[in-house]
């Protein structure tokens, strides 16, 4: 008996010490700070990347890959640190990379690698801290080019959701969004929110939606739920709840907390922009080969009074990385954002890309973080002319300088809006014109019989805007001259953004 109670008391001893050695490796167990577990991508400049603060109590290192739920679309994601003091490099698949974090945090910059048109593919970004458990950050890509809140519309092509993406605030806190049956077959669905049961909601009289009909439904963001003044980005997906009618649609949530809007804090600001009181602005870039194009010094304004440093990070949508802003694809720099300092960020185009960009529209833009917490977008279209020949002037009707490159006025996606220019492209003495030819990019574009009147030729374009989803289309007017038996062509870029 006593032999026994003496082996038994060693087992107790020995489990005891067990645990109290394992207890502080478990207390120790590091987790991540992560600034948004799902986030929706799209397919242009203004929304095919989202950047997200990774953080922990203390520093610590962590591991970074791409789990893709198949292999339909290839490595169609990115997931790097580019906008970092340091960067830790970059992946597209299950290879990981390896960072480091700690109170501050550092920035994830998730964003599409390759596109891959109406596909609605799912991946997942995963997060492993060493010692701790994996975490997990959600991507869903809808190919949505809107540019700007409560604009454009997302398709799976058998229906569709306007807008394409949905901007509230704390002081317009309801977006109303419409469902359009593009089929004919009318069918059910159900609508949900991401996060669920915290700021975001939505309400629908109805969960369905007849034949080539619409139907309604109301987001809604309510700042008394949030942790006070800042952005915080959801997600309201559209799922069908019937087979023949496409794979759900995810629409991104943008909502904006104020001073005066709710919540319990009251340190945020405002970044403007451009002169103006938003913090959004579109610049354009006219490129007349081979006359390359200058900086332009984009003014900025923040509302607090310590904004005294901002950072930046530049995108595009197609043509490489052929935008700067300050010289660079990003940084950081110290500055006084006050009124009275007259600050202003310089875009500017990569000779070393943008100069062997075929002729078109390209699209950008330069995002600016505050160090107030304040942020501002400025978006960038650059179009390109292939080139004015020598001898060869182009004037469009209304419009002062060359005519090489034309822009209709904007308009809404969707809308049946006919625009027309006229140009007329003029021969120095000794040149002689040809019969100019149209080439559409995309959109609807016509060109009249061209008038010829001595050494010049005008024609008129129009622009038939039916059914154009957001975006930029482009047409090619080629006109070819000759001079002592050498021949050249002179090309006009047109473009109608919707």
């Amino acid at each position: 008996m006593d032999a026994a109670q003496t082996n038994f008391k060693k087992i107790v001893f020995f489990l005891a010490t067990a645990l109290l050695l394992t207890a502080p490796f478990e207390a120790c167990a590091q987790t991540l700070a992560i600034g948004s577990t799902a986030i929706v991508i799209g397919s242009s400049a203004c929304n095919n990347s989202q950047t997200i603060t990774v953080a922990s109590a203390s520093t610590v290192q962590f591991t970074v890959a791409i789990d893709y739920t198949d292999n339909l679309n290839g490595n169609w994601l990115f997931a790097n640190f580019g906008t970092n003091t340091i960067n830790f490099g970059s992946t597209n698949s299950s290879t990981p990379i390896t960072a480091t974090t700690g109170p501050n945090g550092v920035q994830l910059t998730i964003g599409l690698n390759s596109g891959i048109g109406l596909a609605t593919p799912v991946a997942s970004v995963v997060l492993t801290p060493a010692g701790g458990s994996a975490q997990t950050i959600t991507v869903h890509y809808t190919q949505n080019t809107s540019c700007g809140g409560n604009t454009g519309s997302v398709s799976n092509g058998f229906f569709s959701v306007s807008p394409g993406n949905i901007a509230i605030s704390s002081s317009q806190p309801s977006q109303t969004v419409t469902l359009q049956d593009n089929v004919g077959t009318g069918f059910n669905f159900t609508p949900t929110v991401s996060p669920a049961n915290s700021w975001l909601s939505v309400t629908n009289s109805s969960n369905s939606v007849s034949g080539n009909g619409t139907t309604s439904m109301t987001v809604t963001g309510n700042a008394n739920q949030t942790n006070g003044v800042g952005t915080y980005n959801g997600i309201l997906t559209i799922t069908p709840t019937q087979q023949g009618v496409g794979t759900a649609l995810n629409i991104p949530v943008v909502f904006t907390v104020s001073n005066s809007g709710g919540g319990g804090n009251t340190t945020g600001s405002t970044l403007t922009v451009n002169g103006t009181n938003s913090n959004t602005a579109v610049i354009p870039f006219d490129y007349v080969e081979p006359n390359f194009p200058g900086n332009q010094c984009i003014s900025m304004v923040d509302t607090a009074s310590n904004a005294t440093s901002y950072s930046w990070s530049t995108s595009t949508n197609s043509g490489g990385n052929w935008l700067l802003a300050e010289n660079a694809f990003n940084g950081a720099t110290p500055q006084n954002l006050a009124a009275n300092y007259n600050a202003c960020i310089s875009i500017s185009l990569n000779p070393a890309v943008a100069s062997n960009l075929a002729g078109g529209a390209y699209q950008g833009a330069v995002v600016v973080n505050s160090i107030s917490g304040a942020s501002a977008t400025i978006f960038v279209n650059l179009y390109i002319s292939a080139g004015v020949a020598n001898g060869i002037t182009v004037t469009a009707q209304g419009q002062s300088g060359s005519g090489a490159i034309y822009a209709f006025p904007n308009v809404a996606a969707n809308s049946s809006i006919v625009q027309q220019e006229t140009f007329t492209v003029f021969g120095a003495t000794g040149y002689t014109l040809g019969g100019p030819s149209l080439a559409s990019g995309g959109g609807d574009f016509t060109m009249s019989t061209p008038t010829v009147n001595n050494n010049s030729v005008s024609f008129t374009v129009t622009s038939n805007t039916t059914g154009l989803i957001t975006g930029l289309y482009t047409a090619a007017i080629t006109v070819p001259s000759s001079f002592n038996g050498i021949s050249s062509n002179t090309v006009i870029t047109v473009v109608q953004p919707a």
